[in-house]
C-alpha cells in the first residue's frame, strides 16, 4: 500500500468577505459561499478553479490525497425542505466538479464530517420517527457514497463541535458521550466501509467532553473503543502529542500502541504560533515525530493541514497555495511531506524548497529557520511552563497557555497558574528577552540573503512581536512599574499601527488580570486542581468530573469575566461537561 500523504483543501473555499470580524478556520465557512440560499454558479466556478490551482501545488510537493468538507453538504435527504434540497443539488453540481478534477490530477478524495450534523429538518424527522442518529448517519454516509463512487473514505471527527459563530444550514454538536457509543457508531459504519472498499478515519482529537473526551490520551478509553474491532478499512488518526498542535510535546504515546492502521496529524499552518505570517518551522520537529515512528509497522500515512484551524481577523487570512499563498505555511507542507514521503533529511528537504524557489543560500536560509525554531520554542513559549506536563479533568493544560490564536490572553486565573508554576520567573524573562534578540538576528540575516520584501517584512513582524511578548511575559511573571506600564501601552500602539495583522494586546486588561490575579495561597490551590500524569487521581473523578459545583464556579467566572474564551470557538463551558 502506498504511503497516504494527506492534506486539507480548505483553502479553495475561502472567499474574503469584508463584513467578516473574523475568519473561523475550523471547517469550511458554508453560509459565507451562499447567496440567498444559493450556491450560485459564478460560486461553483471560484470553488473549482481555485480547487485545480490548489491541486497542481500540492500534488508537485508529493500529496496523493485531499480531505474535503463536508458529508452533510453532499446528500439531500428525502424530507428537507424544498430550499435545502435544491441548495444541496447545487453542492452536488460543484462536488462532482471537484471529483472530477482530482481524479483528473490522480488524487483520492476523503469527506470530513463531524458527528453529528444538525438542523431543524432533522431534529423535526428524528422527533417524529424512532430513528436514531447513528442509523440516519449511516443512511447519509451510504448515500454518499451511492452518488459519489470516488470516495475514497470519511474522516470522523467526534471530539469537538462546529464554534459558536458557525451559521451554516447544518451545525455540528457532540452526541457521542461514551466509549461505548462510538465504539458502536464505529460497529455500525464499516460494514459500510468494507462494502464499497472505502477507509474509515477516526480522528481521536477531543477537547475533554464528556467520559469519551480522554481518547486523544488515554489508554483506558481507547481500548474500549478500539480493542476489539478488526476492520482493515478502519485507520485511527491521532495528533503527534497529546494536546493541540504546539510544541515542547513528546510523542503521543496512543501512536505506537495500536494494532490498528494510523495516521499521524501534522500542522504545516501553525494556528497558535502565527497563522503563517512568519516562519514558525516545523521541520526538526517532525523529523524527531517520524524517526520515532520509523519502525512503527502500524503507521499508512500523514494528515497534514494546511489551512484548518483557529479563529483570526481577516488581516490574518493568507491562504496556502493559493492567491499571494502563505510562503511559511507552504514551506512547512512541503518539507513535511519530504520528511515522510521520500525519508529525506530537514537539511535535504529545506534545500529542495530553496531551489524550488531561487533562494541561492540554502545554507543560510537553513540557518534563518534554526533561527525562527529557537525564537518561537522560547519567544511564544514559556519554556518552563511549556514543559511540564499538567492535567485538568480530561485535557492536558495547552502548552502554550497564554496566546490564543492572534491575542494575548489575559486571564487572572491564567497569570495565577502561570506565576506557580514557574519557579525561575527571572530565567524565564531573559529567555523572552532572548528570544527577541534572536529575531533581531533573523531581519539582519533576511537581508544577507536577499529575501523578497513580503518575507522581510514577515522577520520585522515576528521581530517586533517578539519583542512585545517579553514585556508581555515580564509583566505577567514579575510585574512592572507604572512608568514602565506607560511604556508598553505606547509600543503596542506603535506596534499595533504599524501592523493591521498585530496581535491583540489589550495593556489595561492585563493591569486588570494582574490586580485580580489570585494571591499565592489560592494560585498554589489551583495548582492541586491540576495533576502532573495523565492518570485520574480518586479527587478528580469526584471533584473535577463528577461534581455540578465546578461546572457552575466555571460559568460563574467566564460570565463575570466577560471573557473571550465563553464566546469564541465552542466556548470554554462546553469543556467542562
Amino acid at each position: 500500500m502506498p504511503k497516504l500523504c494527506l492534506i486539507d483543501a480548505l483553502g479553495p473555499f475561502y472567499r474574503p468577505n469584508p463584513n467578516q470580524p473574523v475568519v473561523n478556520w475550523s471547517k469550511v465557512d458554508f453560509a459565507n459561499l451562499e447567496t440567498d440560499g444559493q450556491l450560485t454558479a459564478e460560486t461553483r466556478a471560484y470553488v473549482a478553479a481555485r480547487f485545480e490551482q490548489y491541486l497542481e501545488q500540492v500534488t508537485a510537493l508529493g500529496y496523493n490525497a485531499v480531505s474535503l468538507d463536508d458529508l452533510a453538504h453532499v446528500v439531500a435527504l428525502p424530507f428537507y425542505r424544498p430550499a435545502l434540497q435544491r441548495l444541496i443539488g447545487q453542492y452536488q453540481q460543484l462536488y462532482r466538479r471537484l471529483f472530477a478534477l482530482a481524479r483528473a490530477h490522480g488524487v483520492a478524495v476523503y469527506i470530513n464530517s463531524d458527528y453529528m450534523f444538525r438542523n431543524a429538518d432533522i431534529d423535526t424527522h428524528l422527533r417524529g420517527t424512532s430513528r436514531s442518529t447513528q442509523e440516519l448517519f449511516a443512511q447519509t454516509f451510504e448515500a454518499a457514497l451511492r452518488l459519489f463512487p470516488e470516495i475514497a473514505g470519511l474522516i470522523l471527527r467526534i471530539g469537538e463541535h462546529d464554534g459558536l459563530d458557525v451559521t451554516s444550514e447544518f451545525v455540528s454538536r457532540i452526541e457521542l458521550r461514551q466509549p461505548q457509543q462510538l465504539n458502536a457508531l464505529l460497529r455500525r459504519l464499516l460494514p459500510i466501509c468494507e462494502q464499497h472498499e472505502v477507509k474509515l478515519i477516526v480522528r481521536t482529537w477531543t477537547v475533554g467532553m464528556h467520559p469519551v473526551g480522554d481518547l486523544i490520551w488515554s489508554r483506558r478509553t481507547f481500548d474500549r473503543v478500539f480493542g476489539e474491532i478488526t476492520s482493515q478499512q478502519l485507520i485511527i488518526s491521532m495528533k503527534y502529542g497529546d494536546t493541540d498542535f504546539m510544541r515542547h510535546l513528546d510523542l503521543n504515546p496512543l501512536l505506537v500502541a495500536s494494532h490498528h492502521p494510523i495516521m499521524v496529524e501534522l500542522q504545516a499552518r501553525r494556528e497558535w504560533e502565527g497563522m503563517g505570517l512568519y516562519p514558525s518551522f516545523v521541520g526538526w520537529d517532525y523529523a524527531n515525530y517520524l524517526a520515532q515512528l520509523r519502525h512503527c509497522p502500524q503507521l499508512v500515512g500523514i494528515q497534514v493541514w494546511c489551512q484548518t484551524g483557529g479563529w483570526a481577523r481577516p488581516t490574518w487570512s493568507t491562504v496556502s497555495f493559493l492567491d499571494e499563498g502563505s510562503f511559511w505555511n507552504e514551506l512547512n507542507a512541503a518539507v513535511t511531506v519530504r520528511l515522510y514521503e521520500r525519508g529525506e533529511s530537514v537539511r535535504e528537504a529545506v534545500a529542495a524548497f530553496c531551489q524550488a524557489h531561487s533562494i541561492a543560500d540554502a545554507g543560510g536560509f537553513e540557518r534563518l529557520l534554526q533561527l525562527s525554531d529557537q525564537a518561537v520554542k522560547d519567544g511564544l513559549y514559556v519554556r518552563e511552563f511549556a514543559q511540564q506536563p499538567r492535567y485538568v479533568r480530561r485535557s492536558r493544560l495547552p502548552s502554550l497557555g497564554w496566546l490564543a490564536w492572534d491575542r494575548v490572553v489575559t486571564e487572572p486565573v491564567l497569570i495565577g497558574l502561570m506565576r506557580e508554576l514557574v519557579r525561575r520567573p527571572q530565567a524565564a524573562v531573559e529567555q523572552g528577552r532572548q528570544a527577541a534578540a534572536i529575531g533581531r538576528q533573523m531581519v539582519a540575516l533576511g537581508r544577507t540573503l536577499h529575501l523578497p520584501a513580503g518575507l522581510q517584512a514577515s522577520l520585522e513582524f515576528e521581530r517586533d512581536t517578539l519583542e512585545i511578548l517579553a514585556v508581555v511575559r515580564q509583566a505577567m511573571l514579575q510585574g512592572l512599574t507604572a512608568a514602565e506600564f506607560e511604556q508598553l501601552k505606547q509600543r503596542v500602539l506603535a506596534y499595533t499601527d504599524r501592523y493591521p495583522q498585530h496581535y491583540r494586546i489589550d495593556v489595561a486588561a492585563l493591569q486588570q488580570a494582574l490586580r485580580q490575579a489570585p494571591p499565592p495561597g489560592l494560585s498554589r490551590l489551583l495548582v492541586l486542581a491540576t495533576r502532573r500524569r495523565a492518570a485520574y487521581r480518586p479527587a478528580d473523578r469526584l471533584l473535577l468530573i463528577t461534581s455540578p459545583l465546578q461546572r457552575w464556579l466555571i460559568r460563574w467566572y467566564l460570565r463575570r469575566r466577560g471573557s473571550f474564551l465563553a464566546k469564541q470557538a465552542m466556548g470554554l463551558e462546553a469543556i467542562f461537561t
